[in-house]
């Protein structure tokens, strides 16, 4: 029974998020989750670690359940994971900038008028038109 896999969807465990799609596969020899992936902006991506830890804590409380009826969690019962469910294939986790990195995505800097307060964009108004 070595390299005897489960594969399938398991439900979100997030009520703000109930038809999140999640794909796992679990090694039924050392009862552990292997793949473990949601479908976020129409790919297929890793949890961020504390997700993917939420996750597989609850999927590893009820992994005897799951090993004995397969079919109750949805779940098939194969020799392999799908190639195509390898973490190398899974889009990786977007990054976020870091807190000292420039977010901003404006080309211009704006500038007030000091006349009138008004604020315009540099180049947009080349001088102020109240003049």
């Amino acid at each position: 029974m070595t390299g005897r896999y489960l594969v399938g969807r398991w439900e979100s465990p997030w009520a703000s998020d109930p038809f999140l799609k999640i794909r796992i596969a679990i090694e039924v020899d050392t009862q552990s989750v292997v793949t473990l992936h949601h479908f976020v902006d129409g790919a297929w991506r890793r949890f961020r670690p504390d997700e993917d830890a939420y996750v597989r804590d609850l999927i590893n409380d009820e992994i005897d359940a799951i090993i004995e009826c397969l079919e109750e969690y949805g779940l098939n019962e194969t020799d392999a994971i799908p190639t195509a469910w390898s973490n190398d294939e899974a889009n990786p986790v977007p990054e976020l900038p870091e807190d000292d990195e420039d977010t901003s995505t404006d080309q211009f800097e704006q500038e007030g008028c000091s006349c009138c307060e008004r604020w315009y964009r540099e180049g947009s108004v080349s001088e102020c038109e109240c003049a």
